[in-house]
């Protein structure tokens, strides 16, 4: 079977940015403290933009409200006031910020398997 060389170069290139994230990410295990700091700069990083948007809607959030809403989200148990809609800001960044949060867990938990179990 040929494969064309344009996707030999796609898929070296997806492999390249994997591997290169997971470096970023953990240091392939060696460097949970990398780990620590993504989490930290997801969670902060996302209640500034509730915060930026609060200033934008009625509903204001305080930094704690949006430090509490931040952390919901990422671990994918966002939850919302009846005075917020599913098309919201609110909503949209919630949503951003789980598929983030489900993303970098799942690194997280198979650089630390893979540290661990010695593969």
């Amino acid at each position: 079977m040929l494969v064309d060389a344009g996707e030999s170069n796609k898929k070296k290139f997806g492999q390249l940015s994997f591997s290169l994230f997971l470096d970023l990410l953990a240091g392939y295990g060696f460097r949970p403290v990398r780990s620590l700091i993504t989490y930290l700069i997801i969670i902060f990083g996302f209640m500034g933009l509730y915060l930026l948007n609060a200033h934008y809607v009625m509903l204001h959030l305080g930094w704690d409200e949006a430090l509490i809403l931040s952390l919901s989200s990422f671990h994918g148990r966002g939850f919302f006031s009846q005075s917020f809609t599913l098309g919201d800001t609110y909503a949209r960044l919630a949503a951003a910020e789980a598929i983030v949060g489900l993303l970098i867990e799942i690194c997280v938990i198979a650089t630390f398997t893979q540290r661990f179990l010695g593969k």
